[in-house]
């Protein structure tokens, strides 16, 4: 039997907010840093590490301030879909995936619960 770990839990019924700090080697430097000027990011749900969007949840990505918080991308995904597309899978492993088709390709994985719990 495998056991998925998971790196947070999420509730159907709340907006969600795909928040990213994305950082590239410095090719001068060899120092990480935030990557700038990222475009094409998307957000979604999937039922697989890495793997296609569930119907309804996929949102675009924007960096948050090139200045204030360089690498720093986040996009919103709205109660009605991501309520439709968690519900049936209360008590499952999915992953939060970012893609800009080119560059990026990251995932985590989340435990979807009935209910929010305070931190």
């Amino acid at each position: 039997m495998t056991t998925t770990t998971y790196d947070f839990e999420m509730a159907p019924g709340n907006d969600w907010e795909f928040d990213y700090a994305i950082k590239r080697k410095n090719a001068l430097t060899r120092i990480l840093e935030g990557a700038t000027g990222l475009t094409g990011l998307q957000g979604w749900f999937s039922l697989t590490d890495a793997g296609p969007a569930i119907s309804g949840t996929a949102t675009s990505l924007g960096e948050a301030s090139p200045t204030l918080a360089p690498g720093r991308y986040f996009g919103v995904l709205d109660r009605t879909p991501q309520t439709a597309a968690l519900t049936p899978s209360i008590g499952q492993v999915l992953y939060e995936v970012i893609d800009d088709g080119a560059n990026v390709l990251s995932s985590r994985p989340f435990l979807v619960v009935a209910a929010r719990r305070p931190n």
